[in-house]
């Protein structure tokens, strides 16, 4: 029991620092943030500094980060031709900064985790007696290895989820997490490779240029650049439309087939 405590726990501090990566880069563009919450549901508490309301809620696996919606551009016309090519049009606020500062503030929570798995490797190490040298540039090396080969590997973890061998390796959801933490929670120096990998896949998933995802926004946001247009509210709205469902589809399958792996 106190091994899945601790993989919640886990997994909800790292869902948070995703979020506190897209806090963090919005707050360094001057970006306003309505909300930033830790946890989700109705808030326990909640205190507003400036013009971020910040709260505690009911629910406490990970959190999120509510930005103002964007001013309306006036000189907009009917059409939807961007008349300031440096702004991108749409996502709230993206229209508030420029395309490299909305750019970075999506890929702010996905540097977030590149940046926590990083960390938990170098303490890995060092716990195991490498120098400081070597933990720092050890956990480099092995970053740059791990994203090569989920990049190679992409193709047969998508085909491996939707088997139907519930032995074969696809992807895992919340379920499938915290029974892994669980199991190896014994070892400390186990459980801070756990967290790089499992801060390294947040990070991963969300640069995929997946609607939902950063890094399906950021696509959007680079193509209404490039066309120097912006999408009409019903395109962008069955987009995400259906980027909902097909995440959610696949959420269900993932989380499925970790319990049919747990009960095999």
């Amino acid at each position: 029991m106190l091994g899945i405590l601790l993989g919640l726990f886990l997994l909800s501090v790292i869902v948070l620092i995703h979020e506190l990566g897209h806090f963090a880069a919005a707050r360094w563009f001057k970006v306003p943030v309505e909300t930033f919450s830790v946890g989700f549901g109705r808030a326990i508490v909640s205190r507003t500094w400036g013009d971020t309301t910040y709260q505690l809620a009911w629910v406490p696996l990970g959190g999120y980060v509510k930005f103002k919606d964007k001013p309306p551009i006036e000189s907009q016309d009917q059409a939807g031709s961007l008349p300031n090519l440096d702004k991108p049009p749409s996502f709230g606020f993206l229209g508030r900064t420029s395309m490299l500062g909305a750019s970075i503030i999506l890929l702010g929570g996905i540097l977030a985790n590149f940046l926590l798995s990083w960390l938990a490797l170098v303490s890995a190490f060092l716990l195991n007696g490498r120098s400081l040298l070597e933990s720092l540039w050890g956990g480099l090396v092995f970053l740059g290895a791990a994203f090569k080969l989920t990049v190679l590997a992409l193709p047969h973890a998508f085909i491996a989820t939707f088997s139907s061998d519930t032995t074969d390796e696809g992807f895992s959801g919340p379920v499938g997490i915290v029974d892994l933490i669980a199991e190896q929670s014994q070892s400390f120096t186990y459980v801070l490779l756990l967290i790089a990998a499992i801060s390294f896949g947040l990070g991963f998933v969300n640069l995929l240029p997946l609607p939902l995802l950063d890094g399906g926004h950021l696509v959007l946001g680079i193509i209404e650049h490039i066309r120097q247009r912006t999408f009409e509210h019903r395109t962008v709205l069955i987009i995400n439309s259906v980027g909902a469902v097909l995440l959610v589809s696949l959420i269900v399958f993932v989380t499925m087939n970790d319990i049919n792996r747990l009960l095999a």
